[in-house]
């Protein structure tokens, strides 16, 4: 009796690693079958990503900004069938931070933050832009608070009814350079003193820190980003 519960015991144990192995191997092979070119694969090696990450992330639409000092190319990458592909429609040059890109950041630095970062909300000055993002509209009341000092570090608000801060970006006094584009979520848990207010924007030089490109391709970029593909933004 004791040896065939032994024996049972053996090949339960067996068919269990076997299923956990085949699991596992699914799995792998699931992620082997996602292609993607290598310019995409040595940019997130270069941030320390991999592509799987963004399979995690469920992530569908990707931009990328690869610098060069303060200049930048901007490219626009979409994942299909397990395949990622460029577009090429979208490639454009644009701009950095003054002081290029950096993994330290600060609200002096005058550089971009390094990193992979969702994109979320779109924003525009007169007219709404034709986007899948969710959009907010720039008004005399709208400012992004760049005191590290305040409740509200990091954050839209709309008033200045609670004001508790000495420092914040009246949003419509850039009526150009935010006539139109989005936010790059960078810091969103408002660590002090880390850098605020990152967008992607109009600008046709280098920035304090945001991404920048001419009006044509960021209503471009807006225009085939889409909430539902969870865009994510790699800045190198």
């Amino acid at each position: 009796m004791k040896k065939k519960k032994l024996v049972f015991g053996i090949s339960a144990i067996i068919i269990v690693t076997l299923i956990i192995t085949s699991f596992f191997c699914a799995l792998t092979y699931i992620n082997s079958k996602i292609k993607a070119p290598d310019t995409i694969l040595n940019l997130m090696l270069k941030n320390g990503n991999t592509i799987d990450e963004l399979i995690g992330l469920n992530c569908s639409q990707l931009i990328t900004v690869s610098s060069n000092g303060s200049k930048a190319q901007i490219d626009f990458y979409t994942l299909k069938n397990n395949v990622w592909s460029l577009d090429g429609n979208m490639s454009c040059s644009g701009f950095v931070g003054v002081n290029g890109v950096t993994e330290y950041m600060s609200e002096d630095s005058t550089a971009s933050p390094k990193g992979l970062y969702h994109v979320g909300d779109a924003f525009y000055i007169y007219s709404m832009p034709s986007t899948g993002l969710s959009t907010f509209k720039i008004t005399d009341n709208t400012y992004w608070v760049d005191d590290p000092n305040s409740i509200y570090y990091n954050k839209r608000v709309e008033g200045t009814e609670n004001k508790d801060w000495n420092s914040a970006e009246h949003m419509i006094d850039y009526s150009t350079a935010y006539e139109y584009g989005f936010v790059i979520d960078y810091n969103t848990e408002a660590i002090y003193n880390a850098g605020s207010a990152i967008f992607f924007h109009i600008k046709h030089s280098p920035t304090a820190g945001c991404i920048g490109t001419d009006k044509d391709n960021v209503l471009k970029y807006l225009s085939k980003l889409q909430s539902s593909c969870n865009p994510y933004i790699l800045i190198v």
